[in-house]
This record gives C-alpha cells, structure tokens and sequence, in this order.
C-alpha cells in the first residue's frame, strides 16, 4: 500500500450512471481509479492492465498492454444506435471498417490511437451498444503495430461489451 493510502487493491469492477451500469474488464484488466467520473446520470472510466492501474512493478506479459475508454451517456440521451459512418464522423477520424451486429457498433479508425498511449499506433476501434437505456461509448488503443489495433481490437470490444451486458443483466434497471 502507498504510505499515502491511494493504493488500496486494484479497482476490478464498479458502477457509473448512479450505480445504474456496473463496467469490469476482462480479467488482468483494472479500472483506472484517478479517471473514473460519475455525475449520477452518467460516466467514465478508463481500463488497463492492473498493473498500469495498481501502482504494482509491470509484469512483462501479463497481458496485452492497451487503453479502453469507457463512456456511459445519460438515460435516454439515445434512442438508437449510430451508423458506423456517423460514429467515425463522430470521432472526426477516417473510418477504415466499421460494422453492426448483435447492437454493437465497431469502426476501425485510422487515426487518432496515437494521442492516448506512448508508442500508440494510429490506428484504434470504437464502440457504441445500449445498455438499460444508456449508450455507452469503448474507444481501444494499442501500441504501435499491435494486434488490438488491427482486427484483434473488434473481437477484444466484442467481449469487453458482452463482459458488461452479463454484469448488468440481473443489476439494477
């Protein structure tokens, strides 16, 4: 533990919207404590390795080292989900792929990864699914090169949002 107490244990799962949407990332992924915002209505989180979150010495190949956003919107602020063109134009980023199915929405942008991690490559996915009436918002970056900011970054988004709908389907509504 820090001599400050900041560092208690790594933050694995917590609720943003008023406690209305409980956010965890898969396991060896934390909540990062200094970025989590709620203002009762709706919030943000940031996700990485525990390791990156935790104030713990880096375990080399722990996981794979990467950045998601997490942005939960008021209730209702959203009936339906964006199209992959209008969610990339959205972002202000050149879509390079984009896709919706089973209501998740994922586009691959070409630009903008390198602004939220050192060494980012530019290249990073972005989501949109609904969720007890809020849209919520994944962003995933990765290190240059990386396999998540090519097509591994849909399939880790895919479960990251299946990760969330199974912590939320007996919560509260």
């Amino acid at each position: 533990m820090a001599a400050d107490g900041a560092h208690l244990f790594p933050l694995t799962q917590t609720t943003l919207a008023g406690g209305a949407i409980a956010i965890a990332g898969p396991a060896g992924y934390c909540i990062d404590r200094q970025t989590w915002r709620d203002d009762g209505e709706s919030g943000f989180v940031l996700i990485a390795p525990c390791t990156h979150t935790d104030g713990s010495d880096a375990r080399e190949g722990a996981v794979a080292p990467l950045v998601v956003s997490v942005t939960v919107g008021p209730p209702g602020a959203a009936a339906d989900l964006p199209e992959p063109a209008a969610l990339a134009e959205l972002a202000g980023m050149p879509l390079i792929a984009g896709q919706t199915r089973d209501g998740l929405v994922l586009v691959h942008l070409s630009d903008g990864g390198r602004s939220a991690i050192p060494d980012g490559d530019a290249r990073h996915w972005r989501g949109a699914f609904l969720q007890k009436g809020h849209l919520l918002g994944l962003a995933l970056y990765a290190p240059e090169g990386s396999a998540l900011a090519d097509a591994e970054g849909a399939a880790f988004l895919t479960a990251l949002r299946a990760r969330i709908e199974a912590l939320n389907r007996s919560g509260p509504r």
